[in-house]
């Protein structure tokens, strides 16, 4: 490792080998969930096969703690292609079980339109539970970034606003630098 380092300090490619992770290419490919993605992938934009896109779930279920930031990426691609092919995989229960997890919801920040793939995915009694997940971040998110996407989410599913708006100017105040 030290004469790899000084070959490349020389060609003037500096890094912090504390945040270098080394690894066979099995993990790679796995770490990246390549075969995922190709398997997942189909020519002239038909759906993937029912089959091909449980068994991705399954491998999402699995191995998503090695993937590449928790493989978000292999499951936003999942909830896309399950919402816009409408499949109902057998596993699709247990994904949802996973998302629908508070803790989930928190510690993985999703897009407007990811909120809206699940939403979209859900259930009555799931959708209340994406809801009061997402009031409670309301109450305990000071990013106006977050706040600002779910006032977004909020009026794109026809819900009230004032609470969240509430909040943004709780947060404006809270950053303002006047006093």
């Amino acid at each position: 490792m030290l004469n790899n380092k000084v070959v490349l300090m020389k060609e003037g490619l500096n890094f912090n080998q504390k945040k270098v992770k080394f690894m066979t290419f099995e993990e790679f490919r796995e770490y990246y969930a390549f075969e995922s993605f190709f398997s997942l992938a189909t020519p002239n934009d038909k759906a993937p096969e029912l089959s091909v896109v449980e068994d991705q779930i399954a491998v999402y279920l699995k191995n998503r703690g090695n993937m590449r930031k928790k493989g978000i990426s292999l499951l936003k691609r999942l909830l896309g292609i399950i919402n816009r092919y409408k499949l109902t995989p057998a596993n699709l229960d247990i994904l949802k079980q996973l998302i629908l997890a508070a803790d989930f919801f928190k510690k993985n920040f999703f897009a407007v339109s990811d909120w809206k793939l699940v939403y979209s995915l859900a259930n009555k009694r799931e959708k209340d539970e994406v809801l009061r997940i997402l009031n409670e971040m309301i109450e305990n998110y000071r990013y106006s970034w977050v706040l600002f996407n779910l006032r977004v989410f909020f009026r794109s599913i026809k819900q009230p606003l004032s609470q969240i708006d509430k909040k943004i100017e709780e947060v404006r105040l809270f950053y303002s630098w006047e006093l």
